[in-house]
């Protein structure tokens, strides 16, 4: 459904997003491939699920480092060699995650040695997991939208200012920062685990801990990264402008590490508390703190620091930043009295 969707919707939305010309048509040959290779995703996901749910963090990660290397390898293969362009850069994006979901699949069918034993001559729908599963699913897929349909409105915005411009800038700078929080998203999957564990255990105090530290952990690697980012902001904008051609983007991708980065300084505490929302079922809280960030809070500060301010692509990083450290803050706090509310009703 996602691919027949996508496929269809995918050249009114780039140009909405102020693609044209050669830069549309790079972007439909890299998009084609990789709707049509969702499936790849799926499985490597849902996998890389079973593994985590058990406790099995080493081999979802060994999965994933299976996935980067093929990347890696194909990358130049399918690009230069075969000269395939954008279209072998998705293409071996979709066959690194197939190579992810095959060692996988290889773990939990064949070898056998998980504690799910996936047998489907045994199977029986029943409802109740079903429910279980969606309460948690559909949220999380919603969230997921909402974060796209955000990045949608800050890519219209920045096209508005800053023309193919800005969107290379933000595009390139947003590379580095998603990067950034990978370690604080494994913190906040391992919040997501454990809180889990200590819900379903009625252990409050755990519950408790389990929170606590992830966002002191969380917030130390967060600042870390956040000063790494904004200290070597223009030696890291070579990554993406090394060649005289890109060159010129030097100076906009160091502002938005400089500027849009510092948002990481607060982000340490309130991941992990969207993460624990998951770990005790309340997936549509999860849901609804996605939507306050990033549709609420940061969407509505970029329009008007970029937009309504007339601060140009300065305003939108400044945005982005601003809304992120404020939502960050709202969600921790409101974190805290889900949990003081928790402790009446547990143990």
């Amino acid at each position: 459904m996602l691919t027949l969707i996508l496929l269809f919707i995918q050249e009114p939305l780039l140009r909405g997003y102020g693609a044209s010309g050669q830069s549309l048509v790079e972007a439909i040959k890299y998009g084609t491939p990789l709707f049509l290779g969702l499936f790849a995703f799926m499985f490597a996901n849902g996998g890389s699920g079973i593994l985590r749910g058990e406790g099995d963090m080493k081999r979802a990660m060994y999965a994933i480092i299976v996935s980067v290397i093929l990347n890696v390898v194909l990358d130049p293969i399918f690009i230069y060699v075969l000269n395939l362009g954008s279209a072998g850069a998705s293409l071996a994006t979709i066959v690194s995650s197939l190579g992810s979901a095959i060692v996988i699949m290889y773990w939990i069918l064949i070898k056998k040695d998980t504690y799910v034993d996936v047998n489907l001559k045994g199977f029986k729908f029943e409802s109740e997991i079903a429910k279980d599963i969606l309460k948690v699913g559909i949220p999380a897929s919603l969230d997921m939208f909402m974060m796209s349909l955000a990045m949608s409105f800050y890519l219209m915005f920045i096209s508005s200012v800053g023309g193919e411009y800005g969107i290379a800038a933000f595009t390139s700078g947003q590379r580095l920062y998603l990067f950034g929080i990978m370690p604080l998203t494994a913190v906040a999957s391992a919040v997501a685990a454990v809180s889990g564990s200590a819900f379903g255990a009625n252990n409050w105090e755990f519950l408790e801990r389990t929170h606590t530290y992830g966002t002191k952990f969380a917030t130390v690697i967060a600042v870390g990264i956040m000063l790494i980012l904004v200290i070597f902001a223009p030696q890291l904008s070579l990554i993406f402008a090394y060649t005289p051609e890109t060159a010129s983007l030097i100076p906009e991708i160091t502002n938005f590490l400089r500027v849009a980065c510092f948002g990481l300084l607060l982000v340490g505490i309130g991941m992990p508390s969207s993460f624990l929302y998951q770990g005790i079922g309340r997936g549509t809280t999860a849901l609804a703190w996605t939507i306050i960030r990033e549709l609420i809070f940061t969407v509505s500060f970029t329009y008007l620091f970029g937009m309504v301010f007339n601060w140009g692509l300065m305003g939108i990083w400044i945005g982005l930043a601003v809304g992120r450290i404020l939502a960050s803050i709202l969600n921790f706090t409101y974190a805290r009295y889900t949990l003081r509310k928790l402790k009446t009703t547990m143990n």
